[in-house]
């Protein structure tokens, strides 16, 4: 399993508890939706479940673009490479 995909898995689960929670302090605090909470709870639970991996995934190119971008400067790329080969000592 990739780097990227673990993150995602992770950030997954976090953003699914951040979704569900928003989501039942919604139906709870609202009267009329309290009397269907009984029917609303599963559904916040399934939203949930499908949204956060889209979440997650965006949220996981975010995180990773720094680390990215400083592996990027570390690494030397092959055209410096041959100029720094051809160059006379």
């Amino acid at each position: 399993m990739s780097r990227e995909a673990w993150i995602t898995t992770l950030v997954s689960m976090g953003v699914c508890l951040v979704l569900f929670g928003l989501g039942v302090v919604t139906i709870l605090s609202i009267p009329g939706l309290g009397a269907e909470a009984q029917l609303l709870l599963p559904v916040v639970v399934l939203a949930g479940l499908l949204i956060a991996p889209y979440v997650a995934c965006a949220l996981m190119l975010r995180i990773s673009a720094p680390h990215q971008r400083d592996e990027d400067q570390l690494r030397p790329n092959v055209s410096s490479r041959r100029m720094m080969s051809s160059s006379p000592r």
